[in-house]
Order: C-alpha cells, then structure tokens, then sequence
C-alpha cells in the first residue's frame, strides 16, 4: 500500500488493498439503472470538500437550480 503509514502490526503483511479496488456486481447494477442526461446530470460542491451528484433542473438568469439526492 502507497504511504509511510502502515496500518497493521509491525511485522505482520499490509492489509488487502482488494475491497478497496473491486467493484460488486451489485454496485455496478445499482449505477446502470441510476438516471442519466449528460446534459442534466452535474457535480455540486458539499461543503465538505468533496462533491454530490444532481440533477439540473432549470438553468435560468444565470443561476442553476440543481436537485441532490434525487435517488
């Protein structure tokens, strides 16, 4: 595993990296049916430093409303 902290015991192997790389078939399914417009779908900061996946719903006078959560 990349980095110089190493999270096990001294002397016992890195811990499997695996449930961290490969996706379920049960999430790759939960991702097809979810709805997608590449016109409409966007990213939206969350405050957090990261970002949410929306939806634009109008984009008017410059300002875009954008529903999160839309599941």
């Amino acid at each position: 595993m990349p980095g110089h902290v190493k999270l096990g015991k001294p002397g016992e192997p890195d811990p499997d990296p695996e449930p961290y790389l490969i996706i379920s078939m049960e999430m790759k399914r939960e991702d097809m049916l979810k709805e997608y417009d590449p016109k409409k779908s966007v990213w939206a900061p969350d405050g957090n430093g990261g970002f949410k996946e929306g939806l634009l719903v109008s984009d008017e006078g410059g300002k875009a409303l954008v529903m999160i959560g839309h599941e």
